[in-house]
């Protein structure tokens, strides 16, 4: 046999094995105007996470492969440009076999109706609060989407384990209808709320504020209504409002140990901003003290270990070197980011698992339910889809001593 003929016969061989490979196809769907990332940002994580579970985790016969697809501004203007974006994707002949992302509850349930059509799995980043959106709607509606980097429910149940530990009854929520994922995030809380604990829901009144047009004093009525029915006032609002709600609090004599804040920032995040007492103006002192009667609910990080610091490490040179994304170096890869690259190797495992006892993995409600339940383990600790399609989440209190400091 000549050299020759054997070459071909080994490319026709490997040909053979390239075409007997079955390509499944994600379908990386994120907003241009995401409050939580951008897609240079996240893409590194779900680049990572693909070649990855194509080396280490599917079988040799199927393979991942990315569509990058932008929706436009369908977080909080355009949500019908998810619609014609789908259309013309799949007018091209694209075939999603699981959407990953989108970021936005509003854009998810926009394209649920194209997963319920192909019958394929959507992995929110976070899409916290979908089902929340019409009223009469239930997590049970979403068979199809698993959202593996937070929801609101395991929010909620800390949030009641926290008045009952106290004794609390009666509250307040504040919510800033100047960031649209305030009011994406009370929805949800106040419909489970209302499911779980009867009696704190029909003991709780929701406030609109919007902090990006109001002063320390604009808040005065506010606080006063308030204080009229609880001393427990969630501020869902952003760090700036939060500033100013506390000086308000300050003026009112609400912060001498009668009142409870208690505001939810999950982790550092741009859009929210940041909570602190010192930001060099004539409010420092007074701020500093009024944080004393200020909690914050956030979710608790991975320890950092080598296996985080690798993963770090390498988002950032692949975002830098691929997709001209530079983090800065001391930043942390923040929950979404990190689960786009989670889910890849959980969908991944699914799959393997799937397919080794027969079963069909390209049925997205089977799957998605077989998701249910289960612990999967990614850096060496393990997380757990609960039977909402929740990740389970552990959040940590702290609280504000006086230093511009938290501590658990």
């Amino acid at each position: 046999m000549s050299l020759r003929l054997l070459f071909v016969i080994l490319i026709m061989v490997v040909i053979a094995k390239k075409l007997k490979c079955e390509n499944l196809t994600l379908c990386f769907v994120w907003e241009d105007d995401s409050y939580f990332s951008t897609m240079n940002r996240s893409a590194a994580a779900v680049y990572l996470g693909v070649q990855n579970a194509n080396a280490y985790i599917l079988p040799r016969d199927i393979q991942f492969r990315i569509v990058h697809v932008s929706t436009g501004p369908s977080c909080g203007r355009t949500m019908y440009t998810l619609v014609s974006t789908m259309y013309d994707l799949l007018k091209q002949g694209t075939r999603c076999d699981a959407f990953l992302g989108p970021s936005c509850a509003f854009t998810a349930a926009a394209l649920y109706g194209f997963a319920d059509t192909l019958n394929v799995p959507i992995f929110g980043a976070p899409a916290a609060g979908v089902w929340a959106i019409q009223v009469d709607a239930d997590y049970s509606d979403y068979p199809l989407l698993t959202r593996p980097a937070f929801g609101f429910s395991d929010l909620t149940d800390f949030l009641l384990y926290f008045l009952d530990e106290f004794n609390y009854r009666h509250l307040t929520i504040l919510q800033d209808d100047s960031y649209s994922f305030f009011s994406s995030m009370v929805g949800p809380i106040m419909t489970l709320l209302e499911s779980r604990r009867r009696i704190i829901y029909q003991n709780t009144i929701v406030n609109y504020v919007r902090s990006k047009n109001m002063t320390p004093d604009d808040y005065l009525p506010t606080l006063r209504a308030a204080n009229a029915r609880s001393r427990v006032i969630f501020l869902m609002v952003h760090a700036t409002g939060i500033r100013d709600i506390m000086i308000a609090a300050s003026k009112m004599g609400y912060t001498k140990g009668e009142h409870v804040f208690l505001a939810v920032q999950l982790y550092d995040l741009p859009y929210w901003g940041t909570i602190t007492p010192i930001v060099h103006d004539q409010y420092d002192s007074i701020v500093q003290q009024a944080y004393r009667s200020l909690l914050k609910v956030e979710l608790q990080m991975d320890i950092d270990t080598t296996i985080t610091y690798n993963f770090e490490r390498q988002i950032k040179t692949i975002a830098r070197d691929r997709y001209n994304y530079l983090y800065d170096p001391l930043e942390s890869i923040d929950p979404v980011v990190k689960s786009l690259y989670e889910t890849i190797r959980m969908y991944a495992t699914a799959i393997k698992q799937l397919k080794e006892t027969g079963q069909n993995y390209r049925d997205g409600r089977f799957l998605s339910t077989f998701l249910l339940e289960k612990e999967f383990q990614v850096f060496g600790e393990p997380f757990w889809i609960g039977p909402d399609g929740e990740r389970d989440g552990i959040f940590d209190i702290q609280y504000f001593n006086a230093k511009p400091t938290y501590s658990r």
